[in-house]
């Protein structure tokens, strides 16, 4: 049989794999140095939304041109080198083929599934709500730095916010209570203290801002708030601000220390200076006039005479 050099190509991709899957092979000298066995491919991710789903397409191109395979095609076998036909006048006499590395297009694909994404066909990925927000915002950026990603920038609805929001706690005493007020910072505006505690209340991980865009709370703040919230007795906003009771000294303590940036007044600085040195009650002498009989405290509740008594 006689293959004309124009047909070498469709004999490679499509006749080649079936006719290795039956036993040992051997291609001519001239042709096997035409097929690559160690080109890697390029992943191409392309990102799109559906109705507030994230659609990802996953391809893979072998060589400098565009994609050839999509991720879970089981055909072809080899996939022709686009370099090879560049500013070539007979293009059949440099057309080069390579052999597609399985394993790594499977690695990829591994890796799309443990970032959260949901297969929806061959090469199409899917993720909705909060999975599709997290993707946007922790994974995206990691397999941007190694693959070819394109379309977040053309999102309409799901965008983030992907840099860190700084938190802020500002604390003003008054004459029995103390005002606490909160803020985050993204960068494009700032979310203040009822905003806060209204996402806290909610359980919210992810707002969103007026512009469009998606916030995260950060988790670890996040959770340290609630936690503080639900120590409190009665807690509730006046002027905008978090009042709390003075007994609540020790959360309010706690909240400028879990806060990026703090501010409080002198009044509060002088009160957790008093705290900050309290080592305890120190024992003092009995007055030499106390005639008193010192009864053991027993544990229990005790009815008629109380367990101390004195006179002067």
């Amino acid at each position: 049989m006689v293959i004309p050099e124009r047909d070498v190509g469709r004999l490679l991709e499509a006749y080649l794999p079936c006719l290795q899957a039956g036993g040992p092979l051997s291609l001519p000298p001239r042709l096997a140095e035409r097929v690559a066995e160690d080109v890697p491919p390029r992943p191409v991710l392309t990102l799109s939304e559906e109705s507030g789903t994230l659609v990802a397409s996953l391809q893979f191109a072998y060589g400098d041109g565009p994609p050839q395979v999509r991720a879970g095609m089981a055909e072809p076998e080899l996939v022709e080198l686009a370099e090879g036909a560049a500013g070539l006048e007979d293009r059949s006499a440099r057309q080069r083929w390579a052999r597609r590395d399985r394993r790594a297009e499977e690695a990829a694909h591994a890796r799309l599934l443990a970032a959260g994404l949901v297969p929806a066909g061959k090469g199409v990925y899917t993720a909705e709500g909060e999975a599709a927000l997290d993707f946007l915002c922790d994974h995206l950026p990691l397999l941007a730095a190694e693959w070819e990603a394109y379309g977040a920038e053309d999102l309409r609805h799901l965008r983030v916010v992907r840099s860190k929001p700084r938190s802020s706690a500002r604390l003003t005493t008054g004459i029995d209570w103390l005002d606490l007020e909160l803020s985050l910072d993204y960068g494009e505006g700032r979310l203040e203290t009822a905003e806060i505690l209204t996402l806290l209340w909610s359980g919210a991980r992810w707002v969103r801002l007026g512009n469009g865009r998606y916030l995260r709370l950060p988790e670890g703040w996040a959770e340290e708030q609630r936690r503080l919230l639900a120590d409190l007795d009665e807690p509730r906003l006046v002027g905008g601000r978090l009042r709390l009771a003075r007994w609540d000294a020790a959360a309010v303590h706690a909240w400028l220390q879990a806060a990026d940036e703090r501010q409080a007044d002198e009044t509060w600085h002088a009160l957790s200076a008093l705290a900050e040195g309290f080592d305890g009650i120190r024992p003092a002498p009995l007055p030499a006039s106390l005639r008193a009989e010192l009864r053991p405290y027993s544990g229990g509740v005790t009815t008629g005479s109380p367990s101390c008594g004195s006179t002067a």
